[in-house]
């Protein structure tokens, strides 16, 4: 076989694994359509899949100490003021998805 008919093969580093594996889980495709369409090898996609998935921090959940102010009432906003400086404040008939979310980005920071 000539140098020429050998099909070179590329590596592919971190950052280029880790943009086809989020690509693969935001497609709905399975694992093996998704290589094909790509031209990817699926066994390698794997081997990455396997490696990103355990370079990934673990979780750890923080409770953040919240204090509720003492002339809350049931007919009062809610008000919910946390270690870190940062207060939230809701109407009444407030969206419980919407706090929820509110307070998982409090989390993060």
């Amino acid at each position: 076989m000539t140098s020429t008919a050998k099909q070179k093969k590329t590596r592919h580093g971190q950052e280029y694994w880790k943009r086809h594996v989020t690509g693969w889980q935001q497609s709905g495709l399975t694992r093996a359509a998704y290589c094909e369409k790509h031209s990817l090898s699926l066994q390698t996609f794997a081997y990455w899949r396997k490696r990103l998935k355990t370079n990934t921090p673990a979780v750890t959940l923080v409770q953040i100490p919240a204090k509720m102010s003492p002339l809350q009432s049931e007919s009062s906003p809610l008000r919910i003021e946390f270690s870190n400086g940062v207060t939230i404040v809701t109407p009444d008939g407030f969206n419980e998805s919407t706090l929820a979310s509110v307070i998982e980005v409090v989390r993060r920071l």
